[in-house]
């Protein structure tokens, strides 16, 4: 759910970023050039800690991008994330319930929603931003096939993550930040794996492409 989601929002930002009008200003390492309103979409990468354990999460973001006036500008957008490595979840005695597997069964954890950001000084070489997502997820077990198993081992989740970027203009069309995060999470009862174990600190690399 998590894929088609990021490519939905990838696809609908792509329409916002349609033609705009240009001004002189803008720093960048390739030329000179903003906009009085845009839009972008890009890959997103997350390393933070589920349960202890290393935990990477890919996906994606876009948004429509609004400079209100020179210096301060406001995306609104939207993004989804998923799990990308395997986390070991339950080892069950035997097969896996209702399953002819493997007996060791790994998390599968995704969440994506609405999201925006306030950016100071875009123009910059340098500059900042914070953000915040508010939506939802899931959070499950699955085989070494990564198949589910079942809604016995599934959890609906309220996703709420506040994140702080760096951000360098790379070109006139490419933004690229690093930033923290943090991911608070409501909503699982699973057993190995509670709100604490799922919530945490990430480290974010987010690769804008678009009309700034």
């Amino acid at each position: 759910m998590i894929r088609y989601l990021s490519i939905i929002v990838l696809l609908l930002t792509g329409l916002l970023a349609g033609p705009v009008a240009a001004q002189d200003g803008t720093e960048t390492l390739v030329g000179d050039y903003d906009v009085d309103h845009g839009g972008f979409g890009g890959p997103v990468v997350k390393l933070s800690t589920v349960d202890g354990t290393v935990a990477a999460f890919v996906g994606g973001r876009g948004g429509w991008i609004i400079n209100l006036r020179p210096g301060h500008t406001v995306v609104l957008g939207g993004g989804g994330y998923g799990l990308a490595n395997d986390i070991e979840a339950m080892r069950f005695n035997g097969a896996v319930p209702e399953k002819r597997a493997s007996a060791q069964t790994y998390l599968a954890f995704g969440y994506g929603g609405v999201e925006v950001e306030y950016v100071n000084r875009t123009q910059r070489l340098l500059h900042g931003s914070l953000q915040v997502l508010i939506g939802g997820g899931s959070v499950s077990f699955r085989d070494a096939d990564h198949e589910s198993l079942g809604d016995r081992y599934e959890d609906e989740l309220f996703v709420v993550e506040p994140t702080a970027h760096l951000l360098l203009n790379v070109t006139s069309f490419l933004r690229i930040g690093g930033g923290i995060s943090y991911r608070f999470v409501s909503g699982s009862s699973l057993e190995r794996f509670s709100d604490a174990d799922l919530s945490g600190p990430s480290a974010v690399l987010t690769f804008k492409f678009g009309s700034f």
